[in-house]
């Protein structure tokens, strides 16, 4: 096997993507030598209401020139819509502008270059409109903020909620073997902490600002990186231990 294939040769990464999820980011973790750990710390669920008020909101479809969505989650909540013909989509990345095309058959006209909410905002063009943005319960506030700083009115809506799994003691005792963990959201590294403690990976990769910020509260050694740059992240860290 060539040495480009063994970057992360003995590396163990957690991972703690919810279910169905991250599949080709781990495989490609495999493929250059790491050890993946997975360890789902986010299940999805409907939100507090029921789901009433994005319901009240696709009632009111036809009045927004945009739906503006954060995650894949934030796409399949929409799942049997039908869209008015002009409405214009807007995704913070590449997986969420693929599961527009597959939920609801259209493209995505905004998609930033680095996948974070306010690259989203940034990137929408200088004119004004209403957005939807069905958003998970525990969003923050750089979308909406962002767009109303350009003049766009906007209206969050929760589309779902999160929880944390279960997890056996045997999942558990697997995690805390990890070098280094994936944080792909604050949400995600207060679970770990609830869940693992001090028994945490000391390293962590971060998926931007947000989650590096509160990675690096809760006591993590973090390196930041954007979701197309977490290869060479760990490799760094493989290097850099070497």
């Amino acid at each position: 096997m060539s040495p480009t294939r063994q970057l992360l040769s003995g590396l163990k990464v957690l991972s703690c993507r919810q279910f169905g999820r991250g599949a080709d980011l781990d495989r490609r973790l495999e493929r250059l030598g790491a050890e993946v750990i997975r360890l789902p710390l986010i299940e999805v669920v409907a939100p507090a209401d029921g789901g009433k008020a994005l319901g009240e909101a696709l009632d009111r479809i036809d009045r927004f020139d945009w739906i503006a969505c954060t995650s894949v989650n934030g796409v399949e909540a929409l799942s049997g819509v039908e869209l008015p013909p002009g409405l214009r989509l807007a995704a913070v990345g590449s997986a969420t502008a693929a599961a527009f095309e597959e939920v609801l058959g259209r493209s995505a006209l905004v998609v930033p270059r680095i996948a974070t909410a306010a690259n989203l905002a940034a990137a929408f063009p200088e004119r004004t409109g209403t957005v939807l943005a069905p958003l998970a319960e525990l969003a923050g506030p750089d979308l909406a903020d962002g767009l109303r700083q350009r003049g766009y009115r906007v209206e969050v809506v929760t589309a779902y909620a999160t929880r944390t799994p279960e997890h056996t003691a045997a999942d558990l005792d697997r995690a805390a073997e990890a070098d280094v963990v994936l944080i792909t959201s604050p949400s995600v590294a207060r679970r770990l902490i609830s869940v693992l403690g001090e028994r945490s990976p000391a390293q962590a990769v971060a998926v931007g600002p947000r989650s590096a910020a509160a990675a690096g509260e809760l006591g993590f050694s973090v390196s930041e990186t954007i979701p197309d740059g977490i290869e060479t992240a760990l490799s760094e860290l493989v290097r850099g231990s070497g």
